[in-house]
């Protein structure tokens, strides 16, 4: 099971081919701890990313993910000295127009990351990057 961390982020920017650039996950921003008391922090380089990461319309996983809530998957990730930011092609279906369509009139304006394996070592979120989800309401 993937632990969820939600972030405000900038608005995503979608371009005309469908590609999505965002920022997932901020560096040093403090959520509470899904392993245990305190607040902890995603660092640069904590966040396993393999090949192919989903970009989901919802959060929706396991056994009742809808497979049609997968709008596109995750193509690189890139650390700076503040944040991850990724870059997601979104596949051509019309739920993947249709958050194309949300982001760009900011009603689905914040992303969600889904992260497995987690471990907390001196505050230090680290695990697997699961899937990376479009939200209207981040909570964090």
């Amino acid at each position: 099971m993937s632990e969820l961390f939600t972030f405000a982020l900038p608005q995503p920017e979608a371009d005309a081919e469908g590609r999505v650039t965002a920022r997932i996950v901020p560096f040093g921003v403090k959520v509470p701890n899904p392993n245990g008391p305190g607040q902890v922090s995603f660092e640069a380089d904590s966040l396993t990313v393999p090949d192919r990461v989903p970009f989901r319309i919802t959060h929706a996983a396991g056994p009742g993910e809808d497979v049609l809530d997968r709008i596109g998957f995750v193509n690189t990730v890139t650390n700076t000295d503040q944040a991850a930011f990724a870059s997601i092609d979104l596949v051509d279906t019309s739920r993947a127009q249709d958050a194309r369509t949300l982001m760009h009139e900011g009603l689905a304006d914040e992303v969600s990351v889904g992260v497995r394996d987690v471990q907390v070592t001196d505050g230090v979120l680290s695990g697997t990057l699961d899937h990376v989800a479009l939200v209207g309401n981040a909570a964090f």
